[in-house]
């Protein structure tokens, strides 16, 4: 999946290098972290609503590694090829205050680009 994309029919969701803000260390298998696809707002970069199927999915610590993660987007999740929406990681380390990040990214078909 390159940067700025997801597949429409489900794909893995990465979070690569991911670190606690607090003490600049890798997140380990003690942190919980989820994703969440959200529709863009025309009026401004504030999320929209939650896609149907994209809500709170749990990622698994890849182990042996600094700080990756991978969940998988269901192939049930409602988008709308060529349509752009808000992906937001959000990690809580054991103990920690929760970190927060998002990028757009535009729904393709696999394969086959914009």
């Amino acid at each position: 999946m390159s940067t700025g994309e997801i597949y429409v029919g489900g794909c893995d969701i990465w979070w690569e290098g991911a670190k606690d803000d607090a003490t600049n260390t890798y997140l380990d298998g003690t942190a919980t972290v989820v994703f969440s696809v959200y529709e863009t707002n025309a009026a401004d970069d504030n999320n929209g609503d939650v896609v149907t199927g994209a809500s709170a999915v749990a990622m698994s610590y890849v182990a042996s590694s600094d700080g990756n993660f991978v969940g998988n987007l269901p192939a049930s999740a409602s988008l709308t090829r060529g349509s752009w929406y808000w992906l937001e990681v959000t990690a809580t380390p054991s103990g920690g205050v929760a970190h927060t990040r998002r990028r757009k990214v535009k729904a393709v078909d696999r394969g086959f680009g914009p």
